[in-house]
């Protein structure tokens, strides 16, 4: 009865700005949190009548209402099987509902946390993190480099669409634009976006690997798909808009030799030279950085045996 008790609500408020307001705040968030939660509380409920000891909860974790509602309906009614939570994505720290608080009630929260690799372990958690398979990175495994020489420049326009928008500023202010390659994300083609690239660049789809074939340098921002170019051996530009929020997906490590980060186009080529320069004559550094990167982003490959051992199957 949540809802029609929110509109019995909503209709009882005065016709004043404030109560306008008001009503308009609980009608527009109806079907949110508070319902959806309410609504993985009762499943939760239901599902622990259900389920035994033997079997498991793989839960995409983003330590959100939706996960803690449901794993409370199923503590509420005595349910004993093992709740697993998969962070088995990049993450970056300006995500910060990631990571989980200490205050955070014990039975909202997964058994334990899997991640990608050792970087992304949260120490100070009351919650076990662990190292778990990269399973959305398993053609990473199988790629340790590209073609010598590569020609192309390749722009990764982000999800996000203010990034996505200085990234391409940037790169139609510093290179010609018969020399760019433009990949946009597959959930977000940013149609205004693509009416500004000029004709005589490129527009392609397909997958992150198959676009980083023959890269020479990737231009991009706020994409975890960074880091992935960086340790198949892609120098990449970062770009960064002055005053506005920034994820950074890629972590310090190799920063300069790897990779470099700008905020403005008299930047761009001064961080083009430099990591040209590294490529040429820090070749040692290089592969170290970029192995390390892997080591700890990347640390368990996605085969059936450590898949098993990770979800305890």
């Amino acid at each position: 009865i949540y809802p029609w008790l929110v509109v019995v609500l909503a209709h009882s408020l005065s016709r004043t700005r404030e109560g306008l307001y008001v009503r308009f705040a609980l009608l527009s968030e109806i079907g949110h949190s508070s319902l959806s939660g309410a609504i993985r509380y009762r499943l939760g409920r239901q599902l622990g009548s259900i389920v035994s000891a033997t079997d498991r909860l793989v839960q995409w974790h983003e330590n959100q209402p939706y996960d803690k509602t449901l794993n409370r309906g199923l503590r509420s009614v005595g349910a004993t099987l093992p709740i697993i939570g998969a962070q088995l994505y990049i993450g970056c720290p300006e995500i910060p509902n990631l990571r989980l608080e200490k205050s955070e009630p014990r039975w909202h929260s997964p058994d334990y946390i899997l991640v990608t690799g050792s970087l992304y372990l949260d120490q100070s958690s009351n919650i076990p993190y662990k190292v778990g398979p990269a399973l959305r990175y398993a053609e990473l495994f199988k790629r340790r480099g590209y073609m010598p020489n590569p020609t192309k420049v390749l722009v990764l326009m982000s999800y996000m669409e203010s990034s996505a928008r200085y990234t391409q500023k940037l790169a139609l202010q510093t290179q010609p634009a018969q020399n760019l390659v433009f990949k946009f994300h597959p959930a977000a083609p940013h149609p205004s976006l693509r009416r500004l690239i000029p004709e005589s660049s490129q527009i392609i789809n397909g997958t992150l690997y198959d676009a980083l074939e023959n890269t020479k340098l990737l231009i991009g921002s706020a994409s975890g798909a960074l880091l992935e170019a960086i340790v198949l051996g892609i120098s990449v530009i970062v770009t960064r808009e002055p005053g506005a929020a920034h994820f950074s997906y890629v972590p310090e490590i190799g920063r300069g030799l790897l990779w470099v980060e700008v905020s403005s186009a008299t930047e761009m080529q001064g961080a083009i030279n430099q990591l040209r320069e590294s490529t040429e004559n820090r070749k040692e550094e290089i592969l170290a950085a970029r192995n390390e990167m892997r080591r700890q982003c990347f640390g368990v490959e996605p085969t059936a045996e450590t898949i098993k051992a990770a979800f305890d199957l």
